[in-house]
């Protein structure tokens, strides 16, 4: 399929209603969950708390849709596209509500995230730093069976239980000699996914309400944390930036007592799910990005 330019969609115009008789195809209601009388209730009730879809967004559902071959329950933009700060080389970041198999799926400048709605309220429950990403800076492109809404009883992040999550996962990057000779560029995602947390955690703790990287991390006076982040290099030496960066933030990182990430995902599997989870991302070998949608999300 196509790929999706982040140039080509425009600054921000006049929101318009998922419902007016100008609406794209792509926003006609799944049978699933009652039809098009119960999709107009549940745009009206998303209206009051949600950014709504605007005009030059409307290729970007039929991407989306494309990409995960079917019409999902619901569809949400975020990230830069959603806030209106996105620059050239941006992607197109969808969250994508789904009855089964999660997973992240991507073509060029295209990403999406597909979720279960018990993963929306798990977010909610665990007070996700990603759940009030979605519930402060998404929009909703459609949503046919409510279930964003789940969204708008997030009571907000806890910074200081974000951060001692991250220490406590951060562990995974405890690969041995062997490992890192294969898996140093995957180890890395897995840590600048963790350090991205804790810039917004530590952020946040100190009332700056924003999840765009560059300026949470100027904000505690760490651009360069950014900088790693956004690193795609997978090199030893930027790999041990982010550790410094990550102890620098959440204090000294626990070492992995199993010797190799391995060892430890086999253990924590059944021990410790979502870091034997995350452990099993920190060691494949796909090339691509990780999948967010297995990844402990309902903790960060």
């Amino acid at each position: 399929m196509p790929a999706v330019s982040s140039s080509a969609i425009a600054p921000a115009v006049q929101p318009r209603s998922l419902f007016d008789s100008s609406r794209p195809s792509w926003t006609t209601p799944s049978a699933s969950c009652g039809g098009p009388d119960r999709t107009r209730n549940a745009i009206r009730s998303t209206r009051t708390t949600f950014r709504t879809v605007t005009d030059h967004f409307r290729g970007v559902g039929d991407a989306a849709i494309a990409l995960i071959g079917h019409r999902p329950l619901g569809l949400m933009l975020y990230g830069s596209q959603s806030r209106r700060d996105a620059g050239p080389g941006s992607d197109v970041d969808v969250l994508a509500v789904v009855e089964r198999n999660p997973q992240s799926l991507h073509a060029g400048d295209l990403s999406v995230v597909c979720y279960t709605r018990n993963q929306l309220v798990a977010m909610v429950d665990a007070r996700s730093l990603f759940g009030w990403h979605l519930r402060q800076e998404g929009t909703v492109l459609f949503d046919d069976c409510d279930s964003f809404q789940a969204l708008a009883n997030h009571l907000g992040p806890d910074p200081d239980q974000t951060l001692s999550l991250v220490r406590r996962f951060s562990v995974v990057l405890g690969a041995s000699v062997a490992e890192l000779r294969i898996h140093t560029p995957r180890v890395t995602q897995v840590a600048a996914y963790l350090l991205r947390s804790a810039i917004y955690a530590v952020s946040f703790k100190s009332g700056w309400n924003t999840f765009q990287l560059e300026a949470a991390a100027a904000h505690i006076e760490s651009p360069e944390l950014a900088t790693y982040v956004r690193d795609k290099s997978g090199r030893a030496e930027v790999l041990s930036a982010i550790e410094d960066g990550l102890g620098s933030l959440c204090g000294p990182l626990p070492s992995n007592e199993f010797g190799s990430i391995t060892a430890l995902a086999v253990r924590m599997l059944s021990e410790d799910p979502p870091l034997g989870a995350l452990a099993v991302q920190a060691i494949m070998t796909s090339e691509d990005e990780l999948d967010y949608a297995n990844l402990p999300v309902p903790a960060l």
